[in-house]
């Protein structure tokens, strides 16, 4: 299992995905943009649980990892 941090911005969220141990697998700035975070989700084989900073427009992004 992988678990990622996801903190929102108006433009761009910053992930960083760790793994069970608690060490850091990866880290991105990325776009708001659906096809380029389900991407960079998509190329994980192991199952990932994310959470997202509340925010006003965190409604979008929690859609499109219930998708994922």
């Amino acid at each position: 299992m992988l678990y990622a941090g996801i903190d929102l911005h108006k433009h761009y969220v910053h992930i960083t995905v760790i793994n069970n141990a608690g060490y850091t697998v990866t880290e991105a700035r990325l776009n708001n943009d659906r096809k380029i975070i389900s991407n960079f989700f998509g190329r994980f084989d192991e199952p990932i649980k994310a959470v997202v900073e509340a925010t006003f427009n965190w409604y979008w992004l929690v859609d499109l990892l219930d998708e994922l």
